[in-house]
């Protein structure tokens, strides 16, 4: 069980979502939470437009959240590329040394 919601959020933004990314990322996580919770509350009380737009809101913030962690997936893919082809060199040149 998560002992600290506030710690848990911290660290899933950290792993997922670029530095720079990463105060936005946590205002529009916490703007879906709000959302989320205030159309339940409006549902409940049968006010079902107020409830759409909430959860619109919602969605736009899984937008965004989607475009950053879209960002940060790519940028980890080109790291691993290039780490891969930073060891591709090395091994190259150990095997040319040994070759002279």
């Amino acid at each position: 069980m998560i002992d600290n919601v506030s710690d848990y959020v911290s660290d899933y933004v950290m792993n997922n979502f670029l530095p720079s990314d990463q105060d936005a990322a946590s205002r529009e996580l916490d703007c879906f939470g709000y959302c989320m919770m205030q159309a339940i509350e409006h549902v409940a009380n049968n006010r079902f437009d107020k409830a759409a737009a909430y959860h619109e809101n919602a969605a736009r913030s899984l937008r965004a959240l989607s475009k950053m962690k879209k960002a940060n997936d790519q940028a980890r893919f080109i790291i691993g590329q290039l780490n891969s082809n930073r060891d591709q060199i090395i091994l190259i040149s150990k095997m040319v040394k040994q070759n002279e």
